[in-house]
């Protein structure tokens, strides 16, 4: 898929070449994280918050990939990839002034990988199941031991989880979803849930004099603003309120002309790390989706080609598969499956489906009851029952009745984390390193 995002252009006399620091950046975030506890959020806009207070040990750079210092100076891979030693930075200091130890590091780790589940740390322990133990070994080296050797253990371990101060985390009286404490560029101001997120630079950070890092974090104020709706978004967007705004495809080419004036430029670009797409859940501990004939059947009314040519302007892709068709992992031999309303309706008449008692829904005994072919899908975007509307429609005459229920953000994760849902839709992707376990291995589901 591609990003199409539109943005106010603050210096027009500026050459991009030159690192210009200061200033106050004010873009549209679009949601407010579920929640900013480091330990428990797991949704990309807690991430996107999270990732400018907090560090990881190393970094991974932007275009090459490959993993960089960050609050790890040095790291080793020893006894055949068992054993991942650390140095820790000199000179890293919290945002309340005290210092990073490696019993920051240690204790991090042992949060998340604890029986005891103290600090509700389910969600992270999969990108660390591999990690049996972690030692310090002096001052400043620490050792994270693996139990099984997997290619991405040293960058799961290195930068997906995020350093946190012992001295404020081991307190369980904190509040860890309104003060955070990190060791990164910014520092939290202020929050109100409802509106915004302001981060302010932070003038005592380890990385402001490194040349390495002389191109990020170069704004002196970042404010986040949470407008889901795109129509007001721009008219903020307008007025200089914000300077940048993710826009939909419709929005771009509404957009397309002169009417934004001189002052205005706009980007499409190409993501060249990963692709998102979207994705149809059903939940499998449904006995009417365990038949395959039945899954197929359903994909068979879904006329993915329409909805690409009448929302997406023909853009949108067909994926046929857990994996974008760009991606190196993709197995591009694997057929599309059309749209087909007749073998749809042949496939659940094969699968034991039919309407016994004339309400134009189809139905089946399944262990001893009868069942009907009836179910919701859950979404998080309003812009989604305009593209299920069709959908609904097509499988209206199949003898399906399918219901769409809107929920906000909190209960929709909620729900997707938990499986408590019949059907649903989300994004996913797929991106450098991709490793499919979480989402697509049997002991997931």
């Amino acid at each position: 898929m591609k990003y199409l995002f539109i943005f106010l252009l603050l210096f027009q006399n500026v050459s991009f070449a030159v690192v210009k620091k200061g200033g106050h950046f004010k873009y549209n975030l679009k949601k407010s994280p579920a929640t900013l506890n480091p330990f428990t959020s797991v949704d990309l806009y807690g991430a996107l918050v999270h990732r400018r207070i907090f560090e990881t040990l190393l970094r991974s750079d932007i275009s090459s990939n490959e993993l960089k210092p960050s609050v790890a100076k040095e790291w080793k891979v020893l006894k055949d990839g068992s054993v991942f030693e650390f140095v820790i930075r000199d000179g890293v200091k919290w945002h309340d002034g005290k210092p990073l130890t490696v019993n920051d590091v240690k204790f991090t780790f042992d949060a998340i990988i604890g029986k005891d589940n103290k600090f509700q740390t389910i969600s992270m322990r999969k990108d660390i199941e591999n990690v049996s133990k972690v030692k310090i070994v002096s001052k400043n080296t620490i050792h994270i031991y693996v139990h099984k050797k997997h290619f991405l253990n040293l960058k799961k371990i290195s930068t997906d989880i995020f350093i946190l101060p012992k001295h404020f985390y081991e307190n369980a009286n904190n509040n860890f979803s309104k003060s955070l404490i990190g060791t990164g560029p910014y520092i939290l101001k202020d929050y109100d849930r409802s509106k915004k997120i302001l981060l302010e630079k932070n003038s005592k950070w380890w990385g402001n004099e490194k040349d390495f890092l002389k191109e990020d974090y170069n704004f002196n104020k970042i404010t986040m603003k949470f407008i889901r709706d795109e129509t007001i978004a721009l008219q903020e967007l307008r007025k200089g309120n914000i300077d940048f705004s993710e826009i939909s495809l419709k929005g771009y080419y509404d957009k397309s002309g002169n009417s934004w004036g001189k002052d205005y430029f706009k980007i499409q670009y190409e993501n060249e790390s990963g692709r998102s797409f979207g994705v149809f859940g059903l939940n499998l501990n449904d006995a009417r989706f365990k038949d395959k004939r039945v899954r197929l059947a359903l994909t068979q009314l879904l006329n993915r080609q329409m909805l690409s040519e009448k929302f997406f302007f023909g853009q949108a892709e067909i994926v046929n598969g857990p994996v974008h068709p760009s991606s190196p992992y993709a197995d591009n031999s694997v057929k599309e499956i059309k749209y087909d309303p007749s073998s749809a309706l042949a496939n659940l008449r094969e699968a034991g489906w039919k309407d016994t008692d004339g309400d134009a829904i189809l139905d089946k005994l399944i262990d001893g009851k009868k069942v009907d072919m009836k179910f919701t899908v859950k979404i998080a975007s309003k812009k989604l029952e305009k593209y299920l509307t069709m959908y609904k429609e097509d499988a209206k005459k199949a003898g399906i009745k399918l219901e769409i229920q809107f929920l906000e953000w909190n209960s929709y994760l909620d729900s997707l984390l938990n499986r408590n849902f019949e059907a649903i839709v989300y994004n996913t992707g797929t991106f450098y390193d991709w490793d499919p376990t979480n989402s697509w291995h049997s002991k997931s589901i």
